[in-house]
């Protein structure tokens, strides 16, 4: 079967991209299939998604970085990192604010 990433539907391409590039979660289909959890993922996805599983699976494999996807633990851990980097910028933002007000 040849790839075909036009099947992939552009509502899962901008929901994989802001799951990479900023580390926000998707939704239940998209984390399922990320988590490779195959009964899930079909037990969630709709009719367009249930048509393009493969292709869907496919993009995943060859466009997203490995340790993002592939078990419930890389997702999360995936997850977690995004948690902590805001953590820390809302931490260095706080910090900033209590230096710059005057005593």
């Amino acid at each position: 079967m040849m790839l075909n990433y036009d099947f992939v539907s552009d509502t899962v391409k901008e929901s994989l991209a802001r799951y990479v590039k900023h580390r926000i979660p998707t939704g239940g289909f998209l984390q399922a299939v990320l988590e490779n959890n195959l009964k899930e993922a079909c037990g969630r996805a709709d009719d367009q998604n249930q048509a393009t599983l493969f292709h869907i699976v496919s993009y995943i494999y060859n466009e997203l970085p490995f340790n993002c996807w592939g078990s419930p633990e890389r997702v999360r851990q995936w997850l977690v990192v995004a948690s902590s980097q805001q953590q820390s910028r809302e931490d260095d933002q706080g910090a900033k604010r209590q230096a710059a007000e005057p005593e």
